[in-house]
């Protein structure tokens, strides 16, 4: 029976994570070996693969230099896709008083139940400002101070 690696790198441009991992791994440029084996017997060639390596570095404070661990090659395509997914990013104003017409939708787990609640970055803002409020005026109230 023959085998044969290859060997490929990938690069992950934010952190990322799968299934066996014990903590999150840092963006970067990643080994991955890739053992197949061939199917004997048939008439054209085919290679069937065996198992997928992927090389880790070491954890800091660890003795460890570079862990290899067996990765599920579904896994690791599905982790590169979401990768390379752009990110959603929200434009916030530079303050808080500035107003703003990008809005922020917060979606609860099961949305067939209830609907989403949308608020404008500027609704966020004041609603920030009013618990900062209170919570100066209870600091105040707890240090013997007179409100005023």
């Amino acid at each position: 029976m023959a085998i044969r690696t290859n060997t490929k790198t990938v690069t992950f441009n934010h952190p990322f994570h799968l299934a066996d991992m014990e903590e999150m791994q840092p963006a970067g440029a990643y080994e991955v070996e890739t053992d197949e084996e061939l199917i004997e017997g048939l008439s054209f060639i085919v290679w069937r693969r065996r198992r997928s390596l992927i090389h880790l570095p070491g954890t800091t404070g660890s003795a460890k230099l570079m862990q290899v661990m067996e990765v599920d090659p579904k896994e690791l395509d599905a982790a590169l896709r979401r990768d390379s997914e752009p990110r959603q990013e929200i434009d916030f104003a530079t303050r808080f008083d500035e107003p703003s017409e990008k809005t922020y939708v917060e979606k609860t787990p099961d949305t067939s139940k209830s609907p989403p609640i949308t608020k404008t970055i500027l609704q966020l803002a004041r609603e920030l400002r009013r618990r900062v409020k209170i919570d100066r005026l209870f600091r105040v109230i707890r240090e013997g101070r007179d409100p005023k």
